[in-house]
């Protein structure tokens, strides 16, 4: 890391902080469960947040349940 420090002119502190960061990044990356998913309502592609999000945003802003298909 020193190394590292000298060569870009910085203390070692500041890549420490650098270190960090990527860390940090990395560890948001692995637990973002976000992914293209088709509405379980309209059958449409969407981005969703995560498993427990299976409604397009156009379809959760619909409310009732199943016997608002056939009304």
């Amino acid at each position: 890391m020193s190394a590292v420090a000298r060569h870009m002119g910085v203390g070692t502190a500041t890549v420490a902080g650098w270190l960090d960061n990527i860390r940090e990044a990395r560890e948001a990356q692995e637990n973002d469960h976000s992914a293209m998913r088709t509405c379980l309502w309209c059958e449409r592609s969407f981005l969703s947040s995560g498993p427990g999000n299976r409604r397009c945003p156009r379809c959760a802003g619909r409310s009732g349940g199943i016997i608002e298909q056939y009304f």
